[in-house]
């Protein structure tokens, strides 16, 4: 077992000896992981169980531990990393307790204040990519070393179409129909990004909120790419659905917090932004048809109505007519649906 003096406080482990340790398991993510509230008199932390490790290559528990310990070092909102060990795939981390931005944006319908929570997370997002970045190593990360053209196909855009499209819905759609809008939509969200670290899964669930503080977990698929990635993330994440006013609002603030930073081109950015919103929601579909069909978490289905609600208004926002197909197949997607509810479905 490792141990890290990356946690800014002494472990309630530290001197418990043979006193007694509550282990409460918690409700878990999309993933094949295990989540526990290990508790003693002195306090508690969080333990996260990946499995024994199945091979020599680097696996998810591998990046969660570097990444992490890489954000944190770095001075980013992360829970610091008490203890790991990676054959077992067990790591142990600070306790931030169970408050996350869903609960409280879905606990209010003040806009200002869901206004002034997610600027916050934006301060944050935008550190974290800067901070991120530095002294960055690629062969930490898992699957892929960057964001890039090759992961936007088979990660997102062919998810998308073998968990959703053909499996969940039973279409007879092949990927090779798709395959020209696919290509051109991996090309336009790499054309002009900002490049800095980038979450990769920068959604409600995934912000915790402790005191006045904003920190960020599950970063083990954090990797190189456009930090536009991110926002979208946050901002179309189907766990809470913004509205698009605010949406935009956010997106304006994005810009102008960056734009004080570094050299920005606001139209090239709002661009770069709403194709990375287009192969997100890929991926969101792909994850929760994948999870409530194969996995049998079938808790995720109910927000699978928003994906498609965000996917048909962001694919028609632009009057370009990119992706005539994927919008053909969406809208007919969006009324199946629709048809669905209305029938009691």
């Amino acid at each position: 077992m490792q141990k890290l003096r990356s946690a800014n406080h002494s472990s309630p482990f530290s001197t418990v000896g043979n006193k007694p340790v509550d282990c409460k398991k918690l409700k878990g993510d999309g993933s094949q992981r295990q989540w526990y509230r290990l508790t003693t008199d002195q306090g508690s932390l969080i333990m996260v169980d990946h499995g024994i490790r199945e091979s020599r290559m680097t696996a998810e528990v591998d990046a969660f531990v570097k990444v992490g310990t890489h954000l944190y070092r770095q001075g980013v909102s992360v829970p610091g990393i008490v203890f790991y060990d990676t054959f077992c795939g067990l790591v142990f981390l600070e306790d931030l307790g169970d408050d996350h931005l869903q609960q409280a944006i879905n606990s209010t319908d003040d806009p200002a204040t869901k206004i002034k929570l997610y600027q916050a997370v934006i301060d944050q997002m935008i550190r974290m990519s800067r901070l991120g970045a530095e002294k960055f190593d690629p062969a930490w990360t898992y699957q892929t070393a960057a964001y890039n053209h090759q992961m936007i196909l088979e990660k997102e855009c062919r998810y998308f179409q073998e968990a959703f499209l053909n499996d969940y819905l039973g279409y007879e759609i092949l990927y090779n129909d798709l395959a020209p809008e696919y290509n051109l939509l991996a090309d336009n969200a790499l054309q002009d990004p900002t490049l800095g670290f980038m979450h990769r899964d920068m959604q409600s669930r995934n912000i915790m909120l402790n005191g006045n503080a904003v920190y960020f977990i599950d970063f083990q698929a954090g990797r190189i790419g456009p930090i536009q990635y991110d926002l979208a993330a946050l901002l179309i994440d189907p766990y809470v659905e913004l509205p698009l006013r605010l949406q935009n609002r956010l997106i304006d603030y994005s810009i102008k917090k960056l734009s004080a930073i570094i050299p920005l081109n606001p139209a090239k950015y709002r661009t770069c932004y709403r194709y990375c919103a287009l192969t997100r929601n890929l991926q969101i579909l792909g994850a929760f048809a994948y999870l409530s069909k194969v996995a049998g978490k079938t808790q995720f289905e109910q927000y699978i109505p928003a994906a498609v609600r965000t996917m048909r208004t962001n694919l028609k926002a632009d009057d370009r007519n990119e992706f005539p197909h994927l919008i053909e197949v969406v809208e007919e997607i969006f009324q199946r649906f629709n048809s669905e509810s209305a029938n009691g479905g």
